[in-house]
C-alpha cells in the first residue's frame, strides 16, 4: 500500500517541481553560478558532502529487497530513483543559485525561497504552498518506511516472528520524541551542519561494513563446497 501511494504522488511531485522551476526562469541570472570551479574543485567536494549523506536512507532498502519476487528488477528502479534525485537536488540548488547567487549558501531551504519568489500578477501569489501540497505526502511517505524498516528490523533482531507486536510501542515511542524539538532557527542550522551530517554520514559507513561483511561471508561461504567435494573425491 505504501509504494502505491509512493506511485500516485510521485508524478505530482515530478509535475510541481518542474512547474515551479520553469516559472523562475525570466528571473534567472546564469551568470550568478560563474565562474565554474573558479577556486578548484575542493570548495565544490566540500560542498557535495552534506547531499552525499543524504542518500543514506537509500540502505534502508536493504530491508525490503527480501520481500521483492524481482531482485534485479528492484535494483534498476532504485538506481533511477537515485540518479532522479540527484538530478533533482542539482537543479534545484542552479535554480537557487541563479535567483539569489551567494545569498543562497545561506539559506537553510533555498527552493523554498525559490518558490516564494515566485508571483504571476497580484492575484496569483503563495504558490509556496502548492510545494509542501507534495512535500507532506513525500514526508508522511519516507516517514512509514523508516518506521516500517526500523519495526522490521527490531523483530527480526530480536527473534520475533511477528513484527505488528511492536508497531505501538515503537509507534508511541516515536511520538514522545517528535516532541524534542530545536529551540530556534539557530540551533536547527548548527543541527544540520554537524550533528546531522555526522549521524548520516554513520549510517553510510555502517551500510558499508554490512556489505564488506555480507560480500566477505558469501566468498568464504563459496569455498565450503569446494573443500568438502576436495575432501570426499580423496
Amino acid at each position: 500500500m505504501l509504494g502505491r501511494l509512493a506511485q500516485l504522488f510521485l508524478p505530482v511531485t515530478i509535475v510541481v517541481f518542474a512547474l515551479l522551476s520553469i516559472l523562475t526562469i525570466p528571473e534567472w541570472n546564469v551568470s550568478n553560478a560563474l565562474p565554474i570551479m573558479g577556486n578548484g574543485p575542493v570548495p565544490s567536494l566540500k560542498g557535495a558532502i552534506v547531499p552525499f549523506t543524504w542518500f543514506s536512507g537509500y540502505l534502508l532498502l536493504g530491508l525490503y529487497f527480501p520481500l521483492l519476487s524481482n531482485q534485479r528488477k528492484a535494483a534498476f528502479f532504485v538506481l533511477t530513483a537515485w540518479f532522479g534525485e540527484m538530478i533533482t537536488l542539482a537543479a534545484s540548488g542552479l535554480v537557487s543559485v541563479f535567483l539569489f547567487g551567494e545569498y543562497a549558501g545561506t539559506l537553510n531551504y533555498p527552493f523554498i525561497e525559490v518558490v516564494r519568489y515566485i508571483g504571476l500578477g497580484e492575484f496569483f501569489q503563495h504558490i509556496d504552498a502548492l510545494l509542501l501540497a507534495v512535500w507532506l505526502p513525500g514526508t508522511f511517505i519516507e516517514l512509514a518506511a523508516y518506521f516500517y524498516a526500523a519495526v522490521t528490523g527490531m523483530a527480526e533482531w530480536i527473534g520475533l516472528k511477528d513484527y505488528r507486536a511492536l508497531a505501538f510501542p515503537l509507534g508511541f515511542l516515536a511520538l514522545v520524541v517528535s516532541f524534542w524539538g530545536l529551540s530556534g532557527a539557530a540551533d536547527f542550522a548548527h543541527y544540520l551542519a554537524t550533528s546531522h551530517v555526522w549521524f548520516d554520514f554513520s549510517l553510510v559507513v555502517f551500510g558499508f561494513i554490512l556489505f564488506l561483511t555480507a560480500w566477505i561471508r558469501g566468498k568464504l561461504g563459496a569455498l565450503k563446497p569446494n573443500r568438502v567435494q576436495e575432501k570426499d573425491g580423496m
